[in-house]
């Protein structure tokens, strides 16, 4: 998704790899992958990232993945 417009994401992950499979919009248009070296400048950026959200996966507990969007916590087994 390189233009604006989009109302929602939907992220598929491969649940044996726990790797992303798609990343689509609601029209299912898909994300534009981006360079480690585009972070980058982005981080060094005056403006930078917000934090929005991160999965995470433990060792510990191989069937579920815990979702942090904003102060809400999710677990997601598989």
């Amino acid at each position: 998704m390189t233009t604006s417009g989009s109302k929602k994401v939907t992220i598929t992950l491969d649940v044996a790899t726990r790797k992303p499979d798609k990343v689509v919009d609601e029209s299912n248009k898909p994300a534009t992958e981006v360079t480690q070296d585009k972070i980058d400048q982005i981080f060094r950026s005056e403006t930078g990232f917000k934090y929005v959200g991160v999965i995470l996966h433990a060792e510990s507990s191989p069937g579920c993945m815990y979702v942090l969007i904003g102060d809400r916590k999710y677990m997601v087994c598989l």
